[in-house]
């Protein structure tokens, strides 16, 4: 089932996508206090090391992005009927700082590692898709801007839930 939602991604940039921005949930736990998904607890372990590090990110684009990414994911992990019951197999997303110009937030599996790279030059970031080969050691990468978060973001969650 990992081939069909890989080959979305592939095809993802070949697409003028629409943003799927919803203002609800522009009210989000990364940078706020605000609370949108079912479950405080998974919210706060998923993305704990990002709300630790957020405030201490200096550009305002670059969070923005992040905080995007990070909506997006709250906003479609709900859709899932196990998400509440895959928590102790989501690993927390991690964030770091790369050079002085990009940041890397990684969600790391055993087989697999999705990842995106943010940098201060919005149409330089990008983000990828790489496992082992008990995933048939795949290797994909493609840009990452403001029309495209929102699908790669779902596509990518589809690949994490369908392979935990």
């Amino acid at each position: 089932m990992t081939y069909e939602y890989i080959d979305t991604i592939s095809n993802i940039e070949n697409k003028d996508l629409p943003i799927l921005y919803n203002n609800y949930f522009e009210r989000s736990t990364i940078g706020d206090s605000y609370d949108i998904i079912n479950s405080k607890i998974f919210t706060n372990y998923l993305f704990n090391e990002i709300n630790m590090k957020f405030n201490k990110i200096e550009d305002n684009n670059i969070k923005q992005i992040i905080k995007k990414i990070c909506i997006v994911l709250e906003k479609n992990i709900n859709k899932y009927s196990n998400f509440e019951e895959s928590i102790d197999l989501l690993s927390p997303l991690k964030i770091n700082e790369i050079e002085e110009t990009s940041i890397l937030i990684e969600w790391i599996f055993k087989n697999y590692r999705i990842g995106f790279v943010i940098d201060k030059k919005i149409d330089e970031s990008s983000w990828y898709f790489v496992s082992n080969k008990e995933l048939n050691g795949m290797d994909i990468s493609g840009d990452l801007n403001e029309k495209n978060i929102d699908q790669i973001v779902e596509v990518l969650l589809n690949v994490v839930m369908r392979n935990i």
